[in-house]
């Protein structure tokens, strides 16, 4: 395990700096949280933060809290069925996912916005399975937007691991996505409680690994220094990447043991996401 990365004390730019109920810990406020998860819980509140080693931590959605590929699979099977569409699922799934990674590096890179997105990856996809013309691709992608929004698979123990760093640190959550898929996904996930903000790339404008979405992520914990903030993901190109040049120390989840060739280093990584919490408490 790397040792934490030093020069990261910079202030937060771009965030505000108003004190927040609570005490507050090394210029970054940490609220009062109760047994339900609700800030300024009253008789039974802790406080969070004081003796962390990180006292924000940012989380990545698809592929570190939700199972994305599990949530594809079946929004896809599904959408397609809906539409009539003739498809054999193995094949056409990978052309699905060959076409839609590449879509989603040329949004990160900032070349198409995210309506292209949302509806270029389907146009392209039906040339591929031979079936141009038999639906519309912003209705496919409508239909299949909307199963999506509906494939709520956590990760294995996320949500045990969520509610552990709730009780160390403050817990944001930063993902390039569309604003309908990653609303509906959050709400009846079991992660509502424990999560204080919530930034989508599509909400703001801006994607990992872009700047101003750390800054729209970190706007609601108030002002402080970079060092007590880590962000957690599965992509070196966005979660990583972004995370080293904002100034925060990174961790990498990497479940499979992906070698890391020629992409940014990471302050740490894990192949479990119940490391993290030992991590966030100064404790690994």
């Amino acid at each position: 395990m790397l040792a934490p990365a030093r020069g990261e004390d910079a202030g937060v730019a771009g965030v505000a700096t108003g004190r927040r109920d609570g005490m507050e810990r090394g210029g970054i406020p940490y609220p009062l949280l109760g047994s339900n998860g609700e800030l300024n819980g009253g008789r039974e509140a802790r406080r969070v933060g004081a003796m962390a080693r990180y006292s924000v931590v940012l989380l990545d959605a698809d592929g570190t809290l939700f199972d994305y590929a599990r949530a594809e699979a079946w929004a896809f099977g599904a959408a397609c069925e809906k539409l009539g569409l003739a498809y054999e699922a193995e094949r056409d799934l990978a052309a699905y996912r060959r076409i839609n990674e590449e879509m989603w590096g040329a949004f990160e890179r900032g070349e198409i916005d995210a309506d292209a997105l949302a509806v270029e990856r389907f146009a392209r996809l039906l040339e591929a399975m031979g079936q141009a013309g038999a639906v519309e691709p912003r209705a496919l992608a409508d239909c299949y937007l909307g199963y999506l929004g509906e494939g709520r698979f956590l990760i294995p123990g996320a949500r045990d691991v969520v509610a552990r760093l709730a009780g160390i640190a403050r817990i944001g959550v930063i993902t390039n996505g569309l604003s309908r898929v990653q609303r509906s996904r959050f709400r009846g996930s079991g992660l509502e409680e424990y999560v204080e903000h919530v930034a989508i790339s599509d909400e703001g404008g801006s994607q990992k690994p872009e700047a101003a979405i750390f800054d729209a992520a970190l706007a609601p914990f108030g002002g402080g220094a970079r060092r007590e903030v880590v962000i957690v993901g599965d992509s070196l190109s966005s979660d990583i990447a972004g995370g080293v040049r904002y100034g925060i120390a990174t961790c990498w989840y990497n479940p499979e043991g992906r070698e890391n060739r020629d992409g940014p280093v990471p302050t740490y990584e894990v192949r479990r996401l119940e490391e993290v919490p030992a991590i966030v408490a100064g404790e690994g």
